[in-house]
């Protein structure tokens, strides 16, 4: 069975790159431009996985991990991955002590 990967990023290129490299790799992925989309899927679907960008409007990759992994999360326990091409040694401890499982600093080019 493939697993499930929710994709939360607000650049319409990067979700589709990172979407295409996802389902090539034999994954099935659902997608969201914001953390406030994102949760609304997490709590439809229960999902594998989920990959999401640090900084979005209207809600950020840091909120929607820390609604995750709350007591109102149907699955508090699935591993979160966090990217940013803002990214530094404090906001990887961040999310690190906020519950991701890691944290990848990109830069502007790399997605």
């Amino acid at each position: 069975m493939k697993w499930l990967v929710l994709l939360v990023d607000d650049r319409a290129a990067s979700r589709d790159l990172v979407s295409t490299e996802l389902e090539e790799s034999g994954y099935r992925v659902e997608t969201a431009r914001d953390g406030r989309e994102g949760w609304a899927a997490f709590c439809r679907y229960d999902f594998d996985l989920v990959i999401t960008d640090l900084r979005m409007p209207i809600s950020d990759g840091m909120t929607l991990l820390q609604k995750i992994r709350s007591s109102e999360s149907i699955n508090p326990q699935v591993p979160v991955i966090l990217f940013s091409a803002y990214g530094s040694l404090s906001t990887a401890v961040a999310a690190g002590r906020s519950g991701a499982t890691d944290f990848y600093p990109f830069s502007e080019a790399g997605i």
